[in-house]
């Protein structure tokens, strides 16, 4: 339902401002994935709690407002190599994946993507089988 109610507002702001060449320039391009982040942030801070005062304490923490007794810091969160995927993925998510992805299909080492990929899902169910909390949310429901 919170993301619905952002996809209706985008739609009817799409609709009133269609004319308005600047929404569709690649300036707004940073604004965008800014906004999406923002909106995806505030819903998982919802979606994850239980109740409305821990989801507000998620979203503060999310943003760096709460004092250092009330947040054990981010080592308490994630793990080093936690934060050496997030690192990756944040350079992969706006684009340099696509195009290394684009120029190694184009040349005789095509068969790397396909390699990398494969190794990809192995790492990632050696992970999840290794430890032995299930970060899936999912499973408590």
């Amino acid at each position: 339902m919170w993301y619905g109610c952002f996809l209706v507002c985008e739609k009817v702001l799409k609709h009133i401002f269609k004319d308005v060449r600047v929404f569709k320039s690649k300036i707004m391009v940073p604004f965008y994935y800014a906004y999406t982040f923002f909106v995806i942030l505030i819903g998982w801070g919802f979606f994850r709690s239980d109740t409305l005062t821990n989801a507000w304490l998620y979203i503060k923490g999310l943003f760096g407002m709460l004092n250092f007794s009330q947040s054990c810091g981010l080592n308490f969160y994630i793990a080093n190599s936690g934060l050496a995927i997030m690192a990756i993925a944040m350079i992969l998510s706006v684009g340099v994946g696509k195009k290394v992805i684009i120029y190694l299909e184009n040349t005789k080492y095509s068969f790397v993507v396909d390699l990398f990929l494969i190794l990809l899902l192995f790492l990632s169910v050696i992970l999840l089988t290794i430890r032995s909390y299930n970060p899936f949310i999912y499973f408590r429901f």
